[in-house]
């Protein structure tokens, strides 16, 4: 072999192990949906309309996912992105040890009886407050990159942080100064979120479904059942439950001195999603959203979604006329995060593995050209 095709070959092998180093570092992966038809006409409730095209989480981010980040970032915690209150039986998430520079995050294992599916990182992450869900995207945004709680991880990227931990939330960017290109993850506006859970899609006048399960109707909350209209709730009723449906949770239905796991695994009813594929937007947590309750409520912010402790009327807390205000430092059991991106990617090779296929094309050239001569 000549010098040349050495070196071209170790090329190869150097690009392939940095494509390797590269992906190692991005751990967390989150599976978008598209959401199309913009300009589609908003709902008589006056939201929905979004003007562009974008895409949302097809779940919340999980338990697992979360403690990646903590890893990264929160060898010391500087912002308190965890506390120990995600340790409550219901929704047990995150376990830390260690101290002030080196503490470590794992997933902690559900309480109680186990059911199959249902692991210990695959649940939702809950019990964080808006400013904790914007620094996650902010980390997703600007690569996941580890270190210190600084401008280049976590304080700045889709929102401008910048140490705040409580009181007004703050708006995104159009900008990521970081990257200075537009942020590729934020938290959903309530239009975003309200489009994705209840608009019934293929045209820009397609009308609206009242749950988030393509359905007018109830969903069920028996998890036993592969339905199309079935999520994880809190239901109980003087009357007789509906079908796919029985009191209680839907797991340790009888729990209700809260001592074991009520959370699903993310996507885990599979045959029940929104007309754009978005898994749990009714049930098992709600979301953060970026849209303010009002200028003069400072501090606090809308959720949507319906949860696992959905309490005494489903009917309405899983609607699409429901939606509440909650303070941004609340740590709710039963607030999660799911990220949208205005910037989707186009699937395509990455730049990495485009640039290792074209060196072994290069050598496999050149042999071929040394083997003829």
């Amino acid at each position: 072999m000549s010098s040349r095709i050495r070196l071209l070959t170790m090329a190869v092998f150097c690009a392939v192990a940095s494509c390797l180093t590269f992906l190692a570092a991005h751990a967390v992966t989150i599976d978008m949906a598209t959401v199309g038809n913009p300009g589609n006409a908003a709902d008589t409730t006056g939201y929905g309309r979004v003007d562009y095209q974008y895409g949302i989480g097809k779940t919340h981010i999980t338990i697992e996912q979360y403690c990646e980040f903590l890893n990264a970032v929160a060898k010391t915690d500087t912002y308190g992105l965890w506390t120990d209150d995600v340790n409550w039986a219901p929704v047990s998430g995150v376990s830390r040890t260690g101290s002030p520079g080196s503490y470590v995050y794992t997933p902690t294992a559900p309480v109680g009886p186990s059911y199959p599916g249902i692991t210990a990182g695959n649940r939702p992450i809950t019990k964080l407050s808006w400013f904790s869900a914007a620094r996650f995207a902010n980390w997703m945004a600007n690569g996941q990159p580890a270190g210190s709680q600084i401008a280049s991880t976590t304080e700045r990227g889709a929102y401008q942080l910048d140490g705040r931990t409580t009181g007004a939330q703050v708006a995104r960017s159009a900008v990521n100064p970081n990257t200075g290109a537009m942020p590729t993850f934020v938290i959903p506006t309530e239009n975003e979120w309200y489009k994705a859970a209840y608009y019934k899609g293929g045209s820009t006048n397609a009308g609206y479904w009242n749950y988030a399960t393509q359905s007018d109707t109830l969903p069920g909350n028996d998890l036993s059942i592969s339905g199309s209209n079935v999520a994880n709730f809190y239901f109980w009723s003087d009357n007789p439950p509906p079908a796919n449906t029985h009191l209680g949770f839907t797991i340790n239905s009888e729990d209700f001195g809260f001592s074991s796991n009520h959370l699903t695994g993310v996507g885990m009813f599979a045959g029940t999603t929104t007309a754009y594929g978005v898994y749990d937007m009714n049930g098992n947590a709600l979301s953060w959203l970026e849209t303010p309750v009002d200028p003069l409520a400072v501090g606090v912010t809308y959720v949507r979604g319906g949860t696992w402790d959905s309490g005494w009327n489903p009917v309405l807390n899983f609607s699409r006329n429901y939606r509440f205000g909650t303070d941004n430092s609340e740590l709710g059991p039963n607030i999660g995060i799911r990220l949208g991106t205005m910037a989707l990617a186009v699937p395509e090779p990455s730049t990495c593995v485009m640039a290792v296929a074209g060196l072994a094309c290069g050598v496999f050239s050149m042999w071929r050209r040394r083997k003829r001569a």
